[in-house]
Parts: C-alpha cells; sequence; structure tokens
C-alpha cells in the first residue's frame, strides 16, 4: 500500500494510477482511474490487474511485463482495457517499481488514455477510404461518360434518320434511352467522388421539402406516414436543386425500404451552429451556420458495422438485384461537395436518423433562372473540334455538321496548331476536352485565342473536377458541357456562346 504521504500525492495525481502488489494485486486505486474505468475501489481491492485487459495477447504477456518492472525496468506498452461499463478503452500502460525501503514491494500502473487518439486514427482512415473510392469512380465515371457520349449521339442520330423505318426507329429509341440511363448511374458515381457539374442556386430547405411531398407520399405508398416538422428561420442555403432533391429522395427510399411493414417518416429542418470543434467530425465543413434536414424513421435501424460502412459505393443489406447500393453514397458525395455534412443515428430495432447539414447563406439579390427553351438556329461558322477520344470527336463533329456548322478536327494540341497555322478563313469557335494527354483544354485555349483574337470556347469533361472549374468556371464567351451531351444541348450550347 502506499504510505500516508505518497497516499495523499497518489489520490491527487490526474492520470488514472493503480497500486499492485507483486503478484498483480491491486491494493489501491486513485479516483481518476475510477472515473476513467467507471470501478469503485472497494469493487477493486484484491482483483487481480490482469482482470482489466481486454481479449488478446496482452493476457499472456502481463506476467512478464510485472516481472521486467519488479527487475528495474520501466515498461511501457500500449493495450486495451475493458471498463466496468463494457467500454474498450485503449491506454499506453506504464509499469514500474514502487519502493518500500530500498526494495520493489510492488508495482504502480498508470494509464495513459488513448481513446482520442484512437478515434482520430479511425477518423482519418475512414475520410483517406472514402477519398480514395471517391478518385477511383470518379475516373471510372469519367472514361464512362466518353463511351457513352458516343452511345448516345451515334443512336440519337440513327433515330433521326430511320422516319420510315419505325420498327428500327423503335430499336435505336431504347438504346437512346439505354445510354440515358447508364448516364444517369454515372452522375450518382460522380456524385459520391464530388466530382459532378453543378448549377447552384439560392434554395429553401422548406420549399424544397413541401414542393416533394406529394411525390414523396406517392411513392412511399399508403402504409407509411409524413410527417413534417419544419422550422421557419431555417434560411436559405446555396446548393444544385437537382442535387438536394436526389438526396431527400435517396434518404427517403432507404427510410421506405426499412419499413416493409409501414410506420411514420419524419422531416425535420432546423438552424444549428458549428463551432471548430464540432467541425473536426467533418472535413468539408467550416464553422458557422447551417441549415439542417432531420429525416427520422421507425424502422428496423442498423447495426454499428452496418452504420460503419453506410456510405460507401455498392455497399447494400438488400437482396441482389434490389438495389445499386448508390443511394447513400451519392447522398454523402453531394453534401460533402456542397461543404456540408451527413450523419445517422441508429440502432437495430429502434429507426434511423439521417441529418444533412448545409451551410447557410445570404443572398445579395434575386437570381432568376434563364428559360433557354426555343428553337435553335441553324448554324453558319465554322467550328475546331479538339478531343483526343475518336469516337467523342467523331459524334461531336457529327452533331455540329448536322446543325450546318463547318467542322475542323483535331486530336490533341500539335493537330489544332498545325490547322490554325495553315487555315486562312475565320474560325469562329473551340470545342476542346479538358483533359488531355498532351495538354489541357484550358492552355490549349489560351495558345489558340493568342493566334486568332476573338475565337470563343466551349469545354467538354467527363468530369468537373478540372482546372475550368477550380479557376472559378469558364470566362465570357467560353462555356463548359459536361458529358454525355445530347445533340440539342450541345447544338443550344453553340449557338449560345456564338451569339454572344
Amino acid at each position: 500500500m502506499p504510505t500516508s504521504t505518497s497516499a495523499d500525492l497518489f489520490a491527487k495525481v490526474s492520470v488514472p494510477l493503480l497500486a499492485l502488489d507483486a503478484a498483480g494485486r491491486i491494493e489501491a486505486c486513485n479516483p481518476a482511474f475510477e472515473h476513467l474505468f467507471r470501478y469503485r475501489e472497494a469493487e477493486l481491492l484484491g482483483r487481480n490487474a490482469d482482470d482489466l485487459l481486454a481479449s488478446g495477447p496482452e493476457l499472456g504477456q502481463a506476467r512478464r511485463w510485472r516481472r521486467r518492472a519488479l527487475g528495474g525496468w520501466e515498461v511501457r506498452q500500449t493495450t486495451r482495457c475493458r471498463a466496468r461499463d463494457g467500454r474498450l478503452v485503449d491506454v499506453q500502460l506504464h509499469l514500474f517499481a514502487r519502493q518500500v525501503d530500498g526494495r520493489a514491494a510492488g508495482l504502480y500502473a498508470a494509464f495513459h488514455d488513448l481513446t482520442a487518439l484512437s478515434t482520430l486514427k479511425e477518423k482519418l482512415r475512414q475520410a483517406e477510404k472514402m477519398e480514395a473510392i471517391g478518385h477511383l469512380t470518379g475516373g471510372i465515371a469519367h472514361d464512362f461518360n466518353n463511351l457513352l457520349t458516343a452511345m448516345l449521339g451515334y443512336s440519337e442520330m440513327l433515330e433521326l434518320s430511320l422516319d420510315d423505318r419505325p420498327d428500327l426507329k423503335r430499336n435505336a429509341h431504347e438504346i437512346r434511352k439505354s445510354a440515358e440511363r447508364a448516364g444517369r448511374l454515372t452522375s450518382k458515381l460522380l456524385a459520391f467522388s464530388r466530382k459532378q457539374d453543378l448549377q447552384p442556386g439560392f434554395l429553401h430547405l422548406n420549399t424544397v421539402i413541401l414542393e416533394l411531398e406529394g411525390m414523396l407520399r406517392r411513392m412511399i405508398g399508403e402504409k407509411i406516414r409524413i410527417e413534417t416538422d419544419l422550422d421557419v428561420d431555417v434560411g436559405l442555403i446555396w446548393a444544385d436543386r437537382i442535387q438536394l432533391e436526389q438526396v431527400i429522395l435517396n434518404l427517403v427510399v432507404n427510410a421506405r425500404d426499412a419499413m416493409p411493414d409501414g410506420g411514420e417518416l419524419v422531416f425535420e429542418t432546423r438552424r444549428r451552429e458549428l463551432d471548430e470543434a464540432a467541425c473536426e467530425d467533418y472535413p468539408a465543413c467550416q464553422s458557422g451556420l447551417y441549415a439542417c434536414l432531420r429525416v427520422r424513421d421507425d424502422g428496423c435501424g442498423m447495426d454499428e458495422e452496418t452504420r460503419a460502412r453506410i456510405f460507401e459505393p455498392y455497399f447494400t443489406t438488400k437482396e441482389p438485384g434490389q438495389g445499386t447500393g448508390l443511394g447513400l453514397a451519392s447522398v454523402y458525395g453531394i453534401v460533402t461537395q456542397n461543404g456540408g455534412f451527413v450523419r445517422v443515428e441508429s440502432s437495430p430495432g429502434r429507426g434511423s436518423v439521417f441529418e444533412v447539414g448545409l451551410p447557410q447563406v445570404k443572398p445579395a439579390g434575386d437570381v432568376r433562372p434563364v428559360d433557354a427553351s426555343g428553337k435553335i438556329a441553324p448554324g453558319r461558322e465554322t467550328i475546331l473540334v479538339v478531343e483526343d477520344d475518336t469516337q467523342v470527336r467523331e459524334v461531336t463533329r457529327d452533331y455540329l455538321r448536322m446543325s450546318g456548322y463547318q467542322v475542323l478536327e483535331a486530336d490533341g494540341e500539335s493537330a489544332a496548331l498545325e490547322i490554325l497555322g495553315r487555315y486562312p478563313a475565320p474560325i469562329h469557335l473551340l470545342v476542346t476536352d479538358v483533359v488531355m494527354p498532351d495538354t489541357s483544354g484550358p492552355e490549349l485555349a489560351r495558345k489558340l485565342t493568342a493566334m486568332r483574337p476573338g475565337l470563343k470556347v466551349l469545354y467538354q469533361s467527363g468530369y468537373a473536377d478540372n482546372e475550368v472549374l477550380r479557376q472559378g468556371g469558364p470566362e465570357p464567351g467560353r462555356g463548359y458541357l459536361q458529358k454525355p451531351v445530347r445533340q440539342k444541348v450541345m447544338t443550344q450550347k453553340v449557338r449560345e456562346i456564338l451569339d454572344g
């Protein structure tokens, strides 16, 4: 036992401590130990300290650690202990001899809590994993969008040329519809990887939810009740309307599938302030006010293992063929791309609560959408198409020629520079891919516009994580399209840029 003088110090030190005899039996513990492990001293006296260790190889090594410490060595080991309430606590265990009359009469065991460090490491590991998956899915979606651009383009042109063959026209139409569905699938991948093109505007969470409510009721069926608790002071956010609706729809589908026998689905909106400490849990966030949406269901709930993987692409608890596993992954990507956070509270049999928070903003003025409908005038100008993917280049060329334009084509910077050097007539527009093996779209545009002042530019890319958008978006006289691109969208954008 500690002497009276050392006992007073033993009780006051802030590090959790045990006093052990030479056999490892507990003789005393200090208040800091009681607080960390939730034991009272009376419950521990006489017990072997090995009982506190969690299962693992440390149990067999504890006796060796004590022998080394009694022999005069200071022993430091990282291990895991089990608290009275069942919690597992990661600690650095520090063993050293307790001297009485110059002899080792027992041991002191100091427990330095590593739980916060372990939690931080786990958050970092999870963030790195999600980032790596994001890079992978974004790259796949980028390449796939090039293929879809060709599939969508050729099927659309084929469909237009088969008015006299309705049977073949129908087949071409189905091919185009399949390509469009595949495009929506890559859109979900791009949403997860945060490489999706955005068309943001000022939105009010309450308005979006109320406008979707009728559709949501039809989608979930009569067995599930919808309740709303909307805070009028939740404020405005700056986000893409289609993306926000996608987030809400995916959360509702997830809740519906968790309640096959019916239940209650509740939408709540609240304003919440995050400080710097809270933002440590959400890497995309900065301190400030957030407009928050909580979607609560009373379905089957999730265990800890499922919660840990719920936002991973292609992870699903549904039967094969019942889902893609991209719904919640796209929620995670969209919210993170918009500088927000998403979290889930759930346990088996007790339902789930998903909370989405997006930064609150104050508009400087009204933002009104532009109506771009109407007929597209035929073109007569000359356009230079620069694209390293042969099929994408050819389908873009054919789109533009069908609309009346004269088209020159190049597979990279060298060919484009050669064309400008030998082509004496005006070239009105450059249509270029953003990422190419020998250059970037913005760099090529700088060189070509220096040679031909007044040349306008239209960028295309398979995803939006590129130099154009990192620079804040296209400059005046320039535009941007995300692949895959339909003919009407392409020709409409070309006309818009050429007409200034």
